[in-house]
């Protein structure tokens, strides 16, 4: 038998480590956008992101989102400019673009820490991505942050 308080930590552990899986991490869909300092075009630019950088969504204001990226800052961007596909952004220092889903294929690109991906397919911990560009490949999920879940697009 569980006593109270036991209890008590396990659904709050259970309720803490649920709302963070579900957080909404939407992804930049055109090549650049401006990420402002508020809820809209009235506010001065906090930053340029990049195509396919995802972000945390904090809150909505109307049309607009604030978001946060991995490593913390945060801002506000359109609607307009936002995307439910998936995508993530590399996190490690470095790490190899495969031929294929293992250690075992060839690499392709050597990628830095923040180079923003969508991605195409999952699979035994490996993510099929691309840049849009001229990278495209495998690349271990460990290494990345965002949407790494492309069967759970859908509209925001």
């Amino acid at each position: 038998m569980i006593s109270g308080s036991l209890r008590f930590c396990f659904v709050a552990l259970l309720v803490l480590t649920g709302s963070r899986a579900t957080a909404e991490v939407l992804c930049l869909l055109p090549q650049k956008a401006n990420l402002r300092e508020g809820p809209g075009m009235g506010y001065p630019v906090a930053w340029v992101a990049d195509r396919h950088t995802p972000f945390e969504v904090l809150k909505w204001d109307g049309e607009w989102a604030n978001v946060k990226d991995v490593d913390g800052p945060t801002g506000w961007a359109h609607r307009s400019v936002l995307s439910s596909d998936p995508c993530v952004i590399m996190v490690g220092k470095r790490a190899n673009v495969r031929s294929g889903p293992g250690l075992e294929h060839a690499a392709l690109w050597e990628v830095w820490r923040g180079y923003p991906f969508k991605v195409l397919r999952r699979q035994d911990g490996w993510l099929q991505v691309t840049d849009g560009d001229e990278v495209e490949g495998w690349i271990f999920i460990r290494l990345v942050w965002g949407n790494t879940h492309p069967e759970e697009t859908g509209e925001f």
